[in-house]
């Protein structure tokens, strides 16, 4: 199924078996560290007294931006001590220790600091939904598609597009720590991402014992399911695929994110297209980390797992361990660790003895089977991280499609455009992005990433700089203009999301369709017109350096004290 954020329920991890050195699909499961004196069940790695509540990270809220409402806060109220690492802390912070039945974003705390930063408003955040029920915009699947730690995931359809979503429920009325501190940092992490590679969080409602989050639909399946239907990959068609990988790991690692879980089953392909783009999903398990510090506790799936994670101390490249292991499962069909039980399993990583054996591997180059050693050492700190792995000469033809692929004057000049363009009409378009979950040509991506070389998945100013420069001789003042301007997320880099609204009129004008559902989003009581407290709980105080009264005065021409349909639309 091509559902996101999908977890195989725990039940069926007994026959889990990879007959004819193939991919089994039945009984896919994460491992127990309660069981792992004996066989070790695949269920989450993680003892019911395990309580991660990590302190956001410096670099978190330099390259994510703040964090919203409510469930942010109890990551942010709690400080760890200085002489703590990134492992599970012992002391309950303010609020955790009973069930919430307040809601999950509007539980908000008494911390002045903690407030004026939750409590913002802006383009980014107006995805979080306070005035509207779920069920008044979309129609819910009867049938789950998927199940998670924190709930299920089914279809969910908007009653007005008739466009289908990918709909996960996570309930804040948790009867364990482990389960609720699941439920913050799925949350708190995957609001914040903004990745081509990674599936977009539509919406997210909250109802008071439910937070339902909203996600695109990815109809392609899951990787897992693609390499069952084929049994292994080309090699061509594996260094793609990796390529991908890399770039969001290097995304998530730079900006202090582990995402903890990384299996064939959490990526899926946007749709069914055989170039089809591959988007993580799942970040029940992500969390956020300090550089040099490590993590302990036990996550992940029996087959992906780092043996540092074996042995409860290891740091963010447990990602990279996972992914080589996906990476020899898609060359050859099978785990580069196997047996008949979890226990051998576990043994075998802790070995580290990795073979290339069968015929299966006589096709694959020995550049192949380097970059996977590459990969797969098993001490942690001699392991490359995502933006080395991404260099690795096994990709460089990948990695030069992007270094080598010019990116159109045509697409320059229309960023400049936007950025001439009114707030408003700026504020309309990232909002018309969002709501269509970036949708776009393929270009774009490449252009994305040929101007971002470090493929750290944010565009720095020097980076924007040096392609403005060069291609269209613009100096760097103006130059420093423009990129403050096509930026609405206050960060000092230019995120996908903002890259995307600056160039997406080169492909069209925004339609009547999309342009009504940007309004009705505006609309936030529903009363048919926008008033001023509306369009501020949508756009928040500023769009950039603008206030949004003013925003709003220059657009009710009428001056009635509300903005009507026909007055958005002469923004465009």
């Amino acid at each position: 199924m091509g559902n996101c954020c999908r977890r195989i329920d725990s039940t069926d991890f007994d026959t889990h078996k990879h007959a004819n050195n193939n991919v089994n699909k039945k009984n896919r499961n994460s491992l127990n560290n309660e069981e792992a004196n004996s066989t070790v069940n695949r269920n989450i790695i993680a003892n019911e007294s395990e309580y991660i509540v990590p302190d956001i990270s410096d670099i978190f809220y330099k390259n994510l931006s703040y964090p919203s409402k409510g469930i942010f806060t109890l990551y942010l109220t709690h400080q760890l001590d200085q002489n703590n690492t990134n492992n599970d802390v012992n002391n309950t912070p303010n609020g955790i220790d009973v069930p919430c039945n307040k809601g999950v974003f509007r539980n908000v705390y008494n911390y002045p600091r903690i407030r004026d930063i939750v409590l913002s408003k802006d383009v980014w955040r107006s995805r979080i939904i306070y005035t509207n029920k779920l069920t008044n915009v979309y129609t819910i699947g009867t049938n789950a598609i998927g199940y998670g730690i924190c709930g299920s995931v089914n279809h969910c359809v908007n009653k007005r597009t008739q466009k289908v979503y990918a709909l996960k429920s996570l309930s804040t009325l948790a009867n364990s720590k482990r389960k609720m501190t699941s439920v913050f940092n799925e949350l708190s992490i995957f609001t914040q991402l903004d990745h081509p590679n990674i599936a977009f969080m539509h919406e997210a409602y909250d109802d008071n014992t439910i937070c339902h989050i909203v996600m695109e639909y990815c109809s392609g399946n899951e990787l897992y399911d693609r390499l069952d239907t084929y049994k292994r990959f080309s090699e061509s068609y594996a260094i793609k695929m990796t390529f991908q990988m890399l770039l969001t790991l290097n995304y998530l690692h730079s900006n202090g994110i582990c995402h903890r879980d990384l299996k064939l089953e959490n990526w899926v392909f946007y749709n069914q297209e055989i170039d089809s783009l591959l988007k993580m999903i799942d970040f029940g398990f992500a969390r956020v980390f300090e550089k040099g510090i490590p993590m302990g506790g036990m996550h992940g799936t029996v087959y992906y797992v780092d043996p540092e994670v074996i042995d409860g101390c290891y740091n963010e490249k447990c990602d990279i361990w996972s992914t080589g292991v996906i990476v020899y499962m898609m060359l050859s069909g099978s785990p580069p660790f196997n047996s008949g039980s979890d226990k051998e399993i576990l043994w075998k990583i802790k070995k580290g003895n990795l073979k290339f054996e069968g015929v299966r591997w006589n096709s694959v180059s020995e550049l192949g089977k380097e970059f996977i050693r590459f990969l797969l050492n098993r001490n942690g700190n001699e392991r490359p991280s995502a933006r080395e792995a991404l260099k690795h000469q096994w990709l460089a033809n990948e990695y030069n499609k992007y270094s080598n692929f010019t990116v159109p004057k045509e697409l320059l000049y229309q960023i400049i455009r936007y950025s001439g363009e009114t707030p408003l009409h700026r504020a309309v378009i990232a909002l018309s992005v969002m709501e269509s979950d970036r949708n776009c040509p393929k270009e774009v991506y490449r252009s994305f990433f040929s101007i971002n070389t470090s493929k750290s998945g944010t565009i720095s100013f020097s980076e924007f700089y040096n392609v403005m420069s060069t291609q269209l001789s613009l100096s760097e003042e103006d130059c420093t203009l423009v990129f403050r301007l096509i930026g609405f997320r206050n960060t000092p880099e230019l995120n996908y999301t903002e890259f995307v609204s600056a160039v997406i009129e080169h492909y069209g004008t925004l339609d009547i369709n999309m342009l009504s559902l940007v309004y009705k989003k505006l609309d936030v009581n529903g009363r048919g017109v926008v008033d001023l407290e509306s369009f501020k709980e949508v756009i928040g105080p500023y769009f950039g350096n603008v206030s949004s009264d003013e925003m709003f005065m220059s657009t009710d021409l009428n001056n009635d004290g509300v903005i009507d349909f026909s007055e958005v639309r002469r923004t465009k």
